[in-house]
């Protein structure tokens, strides 16, 4: 039974861990048909979302697009929205099985109060560049993190870490 987080696109919800038995739990948790979407830095894992959350109008949810729009390069600069609510998983194993959410989403979703921003730009790729700014919302640090992407043309990757 693989844990995952739970992310309501209702920001009155709480964020929350919940264990999954199979394919029903995942359609039941983001209310249908699942498409999988994969986040690949620091930690790979995925999202489950609703593939049809157009087709129904589900309601877009903030939280997770800005958690993919850091965690997965590609989607960073392109208009990624997704609807509804989503299930963040861990990644499959050599048996097609999913495994359990990393422990890095788990920490940082779940139990960290307080974050910052870091990036790396294209003068030096190789280091992670922070300040001193802080933020006690999840949601309001990687809305940070995205905007400096956009505002700041130098930045090639941004991550969202415990400060």
């Amino acid at each position: 039974m693989p844990r995952g987080i739970v992310i309501p696109w209702d920001r009155a919800q709480a964020i929350r861990l919940q264990e999954f038995n199979g394919l029903d739990d995942y359609q039941k948790a983001v209310g249908g048909l699942i498409e999988h979407v994969e986040l690949l830095t620091p930690a790979p894992a995925g999202i489950f979302l609703n593939e049809e959350g157009r087709l129904h109008q589900a309601d877009f949810n903030p939280r997770a697009t800005l958690l993919l729009m850091v965690h997965n390069q590609a989607f960073l600069y392109g208009g990624a929205k997704l609807l509804g609510d989503v299930v963040v998983i861990g990644p499959v194993d050599d048996e097609g099985e999913t495994l359990d959410v990393p422990g890095y989403y788990e920490e940082l979703l779940l139990h960290t109060t307080e974050y910052k921003v870091e990036v790396q730009t294209m003068d030096n790729s190789e280091a992670w560049n922070t300040n001193q700014r802080r933020f006690t919302e999840m949601e309001e640090a990687y809305h940070f993190g995205v905007d400096l992407a956009y505002r700041w043309t130098a930045v090639e990757r941004v991550r969202v870490s415990a400060a």
